[in-house]
């Protein structure tokens, strides 16, 4: 057999039971941890990749009695359901590039403004809100008829069989990071880019399920219906890591980055801090990973992070993601944590960097980020990320302007000004002639 052909994370599974830390093992359900044990008699879903579309043809061709679930454009491959015994003989086939799993992607949330300069931003003279920029937000549905979303600038795309359920608020609640328009729990909570565009992909089922081939069947679904979108923002990742970037679904982002044009926000994943905890698909080379900091600058307990080659460290930059208010209208705020809150902030700033300048490429706005970071009690030790400042970066753009002071507040000021410099003008002159009284 030519085990090089079966991707390591898989490999390791169909032989025997995976190496999981104890806090990552804490942190997941018992059910899911007995899916990872896979008995040999099992069959498990499997994606059969090929070098080219001619190759798949003659593997479907020499192989008519295995049943095939699916097929994948944006890499030429097969979602077929075979037990370890036929992966180890398939893996002989010429004809075939990479066999790995099927594997499930958990959403990145676990059960601000002030940290990155927001309220100075949105009161400056040139306030950008996300206008022409469009997101397309891959999760678990956006919730119908919330008062604090504006659903003329959200386009829904369901490929589940279920509409969006509160069972899995996530997708809603990443929404409101970026939309909310309620100024109910205050002004500070207004969405970072509230004029963006969102396309929802809902993917998710709502028991928070999906899988490589959900992400692959709508990445195909993209291409071939010529979807236009600037960010694709995925807040979820494998369990797994993701070897380098070269599973399926980190390959597939880097065709849709090279052929669409696109920035990519996917989310660090949630079972760090250890090494190589980063999934997929932000291993992708082509991604923005983004991990988690608190509101002291620190890198959450829980935040991924990997050397995907000796020239790319994950996660490439940090927003805050650890205790965040994200309020509902009519319903209640929510104190939630995660590299999702932290990946949404991220994509949000992008929104505003891409309507002020649209042809910033992923390197450039990196650079911009890089640049634009405060430090908190200016001091950085090897755990202090320090916070990128939005005000900083409109900055660096030559963008940023403060609001002329208005008249009238002027004229306060200086009326202030003056009573205030008679009143101590008064009281330094009979100070004055009191001293000179007693000397005498």
């Amino acid at each position: 057999m030519n085990v090089d052909k079966i991707h390591p994370s898989f490999l390791e599974k169909i032989k025997l039971k995976p190496v999981i830390s104890k806090e990552i093992e804490e942190r997941i359900e018992k059910s899911t941890l007995d899916q990872l044990i896979l008995a040999k008699e099992s069959k498990i879903k499997t994606i059969i990749s090929f070098k080219n579309d001619s190759d798949r043809k003659k593997f479907i061709k020499n192989h008519k009695n295995l049943e095939i679930i699916s097929t994948f454009e944006i890499v030429p491959s097969l979602l077929m359901e075979i037990d370890p015994k036929t992966i180890f003989d398939l893996s002989e086939d010429d004809l075939i590039e990479c066999i790995e799993e099927n594997q499930r992607l958990y959403q990145s949330m676990n059960k601000v403004s002030e940290l990155l300069n927001i309220k100075r931003f949105k009161n400056s003279l040139l306030p950008f809100t996300g206008k022409n920029v469009s997101i397309a937000h891959l999760d678990s549905g956006i919730g119908k008829n919330f008062e604090s979303l504006d659903y003329s600038s959200i386009d829904q795309i369901n490929f589940t069989n279920e509409e969006p359920s509160d069972e899995n608020f996530h997708a809603t609640l990443l929404t409101h990071i970026l939309k909310n328009k309620s100024s109910e729990f205050g002004e500070g909570f207004i969405g970072l880019c509230p004029d963006v565009k969102i396309i929802d992909f809902k993917i998710f089922n709502n028991a928070g399920v999906a899988y490589f081939s959900d992400f692959l069947e709508v990445f195909d679904h993209i291409l071939e219906n010529n979807i236009k979108f600037d960010i694709l923002l995925i807040c979820s990742s494998t369990l797994n890591p993701s070897s380098n970037g070269n599973d399926i679904l980190s390959k597939s982002c880097d065709i849709l980055f090279n052929k669409l044009n696109i920035i990519i926000v996917a989310s660090g994943g949630n079972f760090g801090p250890e090494s190589n905890t980063i999934g997929s698909p932000g291993a992708s080379k082509s991604a923005i990973t983004v991990g988690a900091i608190s509101k002291e600058g620190n890198i959450t307990y829980f935040s991924g992070k990997d050397l995907i080659d000796v020239n790319n460290y994950k996660p490439e930059v940090c927003f805050p993601g650890s205790k965040i208010t994200v309020p509902v209208k009519g319903i209640d705020t929510y104190e939630i944590s995660g590299t999702s809150i932290s990946a949404t902030i991220c994509a949000g700033i992008i929104a505003l960097i891409k309507e002020a300048k649209p042809q910033m490429t992923r390197d450039e706005i990196l650079e911009l980020f890089n640049k634009s970071k405060t430090f908190m009690l200016k001091r950085k030790s090897e755990n202090v990320i320090g916070f990128i400042d939005i005000v900083q970066i409109f900055k660096i753009l030559g963008l940023y302007e403060e609001k002329p002071v208005p008249y009238s507040i002027l004229v306060k000021k200086a009326i202030y000004l003056s009573v205030g410099f008679i009143i101590i003008s008064l009281i330094l002159f009979y100070l004055i002639r009191f001293i000179d009284f007693i000397l005498i």
